[in-house]
């Protein structure tokens, strides 16, 4: 996940989640190691689950969207190896 996606509150690190029926969540996460701008999602977030990467402060927990799908560019090729 891009690092910069990544919220800080008082509970922990979270992501914004879009849910099936479009609806965002925020959603509580915890982070593993950095791979270049990339963020390893070590839980609380499902293979998947779509979350919000771009307009983040447009995106209000609770409110529906109209999601696009955007990729997320691979890992550094050192970081994929065993």
């Amino acid at each position: 996940m891009p690092d910069v996606v990544l919220g800080t509150n008082q509970a922990g690190r979270y992501l914004l989640v879009v849910g099936p029926d479009n609806v965002v969540e925020q959603r509580k996460v915890e982070v593993g190691q950095l791979f270049g701008e990339l963020r390893a999602i070590t839980s609380g977030l499902k293979p998947d689950e779509r979350v919000v990467v771009n307009n983040l402060q447009r995106a209000v927990p609770g409110q529906k969207i109209d999601p696009r799908d955007a990729p997320i560019p691979a890992p550094p090729a050192a970081a994929t190896g065993p």
